[in-house]
């Protein structure tokens, strides 16, 4: 088995939506447990943060499952290159998708 080099560096974790049957109950876990706070309500969205700010969740109705994830990259990476190094790989489409939505 050989071990593909990485397209990019990233940072760190900036962003996670969670879907949840029951957001509230979710809040209090990510509050009293992780140390997260309540930063807004949008409708049934729910905004969590740390103290800084750096890493931010969303909580929103739903079957249970992690919606969406966002990571920082380090400031050398060229996107252009990125979706070109991602063609080729098996969650291409979804790397595609997320680059088009997001440039």
């Amino acid at each position: 088995m050989t071990t593909q080099a990485p397209i990019a560096r990233f940072t760190r974790l900036r962003h996670a939506t969670f879907t949840s049957p029951d957001p509230e109950r979710l809040l209090d876990y990510y509050r009293g447990v992780i140390g997260l706070g309540l930063v807004a309500r949008d409708g049934k969205r729910l905004f969590l943060a740390n103290d800084s700010e750096q890493l931010s969740l969303v909580i929103e109705p739903g079957d249970a499952a992690l919606k969406s994830i966002a990571f920082e990259i380090s400031p050398h990476v060229q996107i252009e290159a990125l979706g070109r190094a991602e063609a080729g790989r098996p969650a291409a489409r979804a790397s595609q998708r997320f680059l088009a939505r997001h440039l």
